[in-house]
């Protein structure tokens, strides 16, 4: 029987998803934060368990992945794998639904997984309402309130726009509906800005929204902000960006444009310092935050 504290097995699990390159970095960073709420207060413990399940989940699917990918296997082994990953997030959302009346500190990361679930399984709006929740509870990191801000968008996308093939183009179907929840998705980008370097990818999505309502001098602002945010990143995007706007027509931005490759090294000296006081209370997490480059991670 293994002695490892659900806190280690955490902490491992992590490191090992960190290893896995198909692993996209915004998830680990999304999945580090669940960690920490989780392991940072007795309450939120309670669903430790379930959060070992969904990262036992990730790491088994993630390297599925990757050895098709070195196989050359058919399409449906990706098919069953894919299923088998559905089933398994159905049934850890369910677990999460079940866990009610917890303390806030418990409550802020079941919010958080079940999003993540529900993301995965393509419930845009199970994922916007589960992401507010957590927010109006306290839990407004800028990486939270940016997938907020990115799902408004993106159920903006889905409900007011049509994908026209022969033009390669969407184009809206209901502009009023669609203005409004592009407002939404900059309200939710709007509120995680805390003057770190993160703020480049918030100003990005900020602008992205904007030029899809053809807000084009708005937009050009907002893109100017991500480069002064974060000049590394976002230097040599904005200059292509802006090129662009100044020939550009209203059209709707898609979601695959060249953005930014999302980065795990954007300090929050902010965040940094509040987590200060956890790491000594829990020496054993200090060296695999260390490890593990917590101490690094962007908007949380």
């Amino acid at each position: 029987m293994s002695d490892e504290s659900p806190e280690q097995a955490i902490a491992a699990k992590l490191r090992a998803l960190k290893e896995l390159d198909n692993c996209p970095p915004f998830s680990r960073n999304f999945f580090r934060l669940i960690g920490r709420l989780v392991c940072r207060s007795r309450e939120a413990r309670l669903l430790a368990n379930v959060l070992l399940s969904f990262l036992d989940l990730e790491l088994w699917y993630y390297r599925s992945i990757a050895d098709l990918d070195e196989t050359e296997a058919p399409a449906r082994d990706l098919a069953d794998i894919e299923e088998r990953r559905e089933i398994s997030l159905r049934d850890i959302a369910e677990q999460l639904r079940g866990l009610r009346s917890l303390a806030v500190a418990a409550e802020i990361p079941r919010h958080l997984l079940l999003a993540e679930c529900l993301y995965h399984l393509g419930h845009t709006s199970g994922v916007i309402a589960e992401l507010r929740r957590a927010i109006e509870l306290g839990g407004d990191r800028p990486i939270v309130c940016f997938a907020l801000g990115y799902n408004l968008y993106w159920r903006g996308m889905e409900e007011y726009t049509a994908y026209l093939s022969d033009l390669n183009s969407h184009v809206v179907t209901d502009q009023a509906s669609f203005e409004a929840q592009c407002a939404e998705a900059i309200n939710a980008f709007r509120r995680g800005l805390t003057s770190s370097t993160f703020d480049g990818y918030l100003h990005w999505w900020i602008a992205t929204a904007q030029e899809s309502m053809g807000r084009l001098e708005e937009a050009a602002a907002s893109y100017r902000r991500a480069e002064r945010s974060d000049p590394l990143n976002f230097r040599e995007p904005v200059s292509r960006k802006l090129r662009g706007l100044a020939e550009a027509r209203h059209h709707i931005v898609p979601l695959d444009q060249e953005a930014p490759e999302y980065s795990e090294h954007v300090q929050d000296p902010e965040e940094l310092e509040r987590f200060d006081a956890l790491l000594r209370r829990a020496p054993g997490l200090t060296r695999m935050l260390n490890s593990d480059g917590w101490g690094e991670l962007p908007g949380e």
